[in-house]
């Protein structure tokens, strides 16, 4: 422990056996350090996707959702609450901004973000030291990449220093999470069965054809079983929840990049991308082009995190 960290009272810790753990799915979407543009100083946002997470540099912040309201000041660090919130920076707003995915293998978050959370971040300087060591890897290795990082190509050991790092910034925000009494999701309720065949989803490439025959061996269940605890874990069947699996990746690739039509049709395993056309009709009510031009986003400033859409429009 360096000098500065001061270290509260943990509060209590979850504990399950290492193959649960295991099934949580983490992942860095974006890490940005500097101004906030203009045009993303006052907008109304979505956060529903993963976690965002930002630290005030300099100036200040004010988050307002119906009848509830935010603030942080420099020096303070401030975790979105999950849904559509009103964001407005001052003039002068500069963050260290983390947006990360951390779910359970069922979808659902595990940190409770209902509430936003502001904590001083003088009592946790290992979480800014770690995010920005995390925040000089990217930038070196990706200078170019304003958005996703998970669809760069890189070397194993680039990669396996990328995980160390994130993985390290995430351990000290989950500790600092902790102390601030920030509420967490359990997945305790939810079937050893399930769990296997949902982990099988969320690691088959959605370019391979749905692995029906995966999931029954790897469960021990029939299909009808599996649907039953999917229909209760997740609201949907386990065919469906590939489907969406398939469909967030689609309108994420169709909002967040440029990557051609036809690239996105095959990545997900369509063989002609006039079936990925009507498939995503039928799902999103719209064309990709047009999912594409309603959805389309801002890339603000050099190496932008808080990439958002028009003022008073939807982000990611």
């Amino acid at each position: 422990m360096m000098a500065g960290d001061v270290q509260p009272p943990i509060g209590i810790q979850e504990r399950m056996s290492i193959s649960r753990w295991s099934g949580l799915r983490t992942e860095l979407i974006w890490i940005y350090n500097g101004h906030v543009a203009p045009e993303t100083r006052n907008i109304t946002a979505e956060h529903s996707t993963g976690f965002w997470v930002w630290l005030l540099k300099e100036g200040s912040v004010v988050v307002k959702k119906p009848g509830q309201t935010w603030s942080a000041k420099t020096g303070q660090w401030l975790m979105m609450p999950s849904g559509r919130a009103v964001q407005s920076f001052s003039a002068n707003a500069k963050i260290l901004s983390v947006h990360f995915l951390c779910q359970w293998p069922t979808g659902e978050n595990y940190y409770d973000t209902t509430l936003a959370r502001v904590w001083d971040g003088a009592n946790y300087p290992a979480l800014e030291r770690s995010a920005l060591k995390l925040h000089a890897l990217v930038a070196r290795q990706f200078p170019h990449v304003r958005t996703d990082f998970s669809q760069q190509i890189t070397t194993y050991e680039t990669f396996m220093l990328f995980q160390k790092y994130f993985s390290e910034w995430l351990s000290h925000f989950s500790r600092a999470w902790t102390r601030i009494d920030g509420p967490l999701t359990r997945s305790n309720h939810t079937d050893d069965r399930l769990l296997r065949a949902l982990q099988i989803l969320n690691q088959t490439p959605l370019s391979d054809p749905f692995p029906q025959a995966s999931l029954l061996a790897q469960s021990g269940l029939g299909r009808s079983q599996l649907d039953r605890l999917a229909l209760r874990d997740t609201g949907v069947t386990i065919r469906e929840y590939w489907e969406c699996l398939r469909e967030q990746a689609a309108c994420h690739s169709l909002s967040m990049g440029s990557m051609p039509v036809k690239e996105i049709a095959y990545q997900l395993g369509f063989k002609q991308p006039s079936h990925f056309t009507k498939w995503l009709a039928r799902r999103t009510g719209d064309t990709p082009q047009i999912f594409r031009q309603n959805n389309a986003h801002y890339q603000v400033g050099s190496f932008n995190d808080d990439i958002a859409s028009k003022p008073e429009t939807t982000r990611r």
